[in-house]
């Protein structure tokens, strides 16, 4: 029992964290010029990445074509417990970039509707940047918008985050920049890393039950493959999740693609008036 709860608690934290933030297409803002900025820098001992890295031993070509390996296409490397703790480690995501892409197709109250958000979340120390676009049927958009109203966060975001002060940056009606206090909830959904404690605790339950390496697919999963982790150089690189709704009213298939870049990444908090 104790297995299988935390295994619907992994996918649940997921689901929760690629769906959360949904909405219409909108055309990226140009990051501010002034205001606060944290980058990352060559050689950044958080990140483990400099010129020519011994650890890795990977040349500028090496490096550059693994960038260009897909989520689904990444092997994984086979970790051991102590490195499979290290990756989950906040020490790793200091300054990082998170590419996420969730497609969803289905029924709601017997209709057929589709849905495709992608999404990217900057994080450089303290600091985080929020973008994301949606697409798809309004029988389900609707729905959802509803639900985040509640929370108090809208659909469309562009947003900024000191998660140190918790402080919330996102543009008014007019379209100026404003602060505001985000909940508990919004901070959570907002980094992904949420989960990552979860995930780094339960080593042990996972590697000696149900999630194993699987040397056909290249990546741990679980025994359905609806929920897969890939690791390359002691870091995550790659997450992908599927999970199957079933309802009298709602049907639908979700798929979850996020691919992990370390190192070279900054965010400037915009300037409030």
């Amino acid at each position: 029992m104790k297995k299988t709860m935390w295994k619907l608690t992994v996918l649940l934290l997921a689901v929760m964290m690629c769906v959360a933030f949904v909405g219409c297409t909108t055309e990226k803002e140009n990051p501010p010029a002034d205001g606060q900025t944290t980058e990352g820098t060559e050689g950044d001992k958080t990140t483990g990445e400099t010129e020519g890295d011994k650890t890795t031993g990977e040349t500028e070509n090496e490096k550059e074509e693994e960038k260009e390996v897909s989520p689904e296409e990444l092997v994984s490397d086979v970790v051991t417990k102590e490195e499979w703790m290290a990756a989950f480690s906040m020490e790793k995501f200091e300054n990082v970039k998170a590419d996420i892409t969730v497609t969803m197709s289905g029924t709601i109250n017997h209709q057929e509707f589709t849905y495709k958000q992608t999404q990217t979340t900057v994080i450089c120390g303290n600091l985080l940047h929020l973008t994301q676009t949606t697409e798809g049927s309004e029988s389900y958009l609707g729905q959802v918008r509803e639900q985040y109203e509640m929370i108090g966060i809208a659909l469309n975001m562009d947003a900024y985050f000191d998660m140190e002060t918790k402080v919330m940056y996102q543009k008014n009606d007019q379209g100026e920049w404003e602060t505001s206090t985000p909940s508990e909830t919004v901070l959570t959904l907002c980094d992904f890393r949420s989960a990552f404690q979860a995930w780094r605790d339960q080593y042990e339950d996972m590697m000696f039950s149900e999630f194993q390496y699987n040397e056909t697919s290249g990546s741990y999963c679980d025994s359905d493959q609806n929920l897969i982790w890939k690791f390359k150089d002691g870091r995550l690189k790659a997450m992908i999740s599927t999970s199957k709704y079933d309802t009298s009213t709602f049907f639908a298939t979700q798929r979850t693609v996020t691919s992990y870049t370390y190192g070279g990444q900054s965010v400037t908090l915009p300037e409030v008036k």
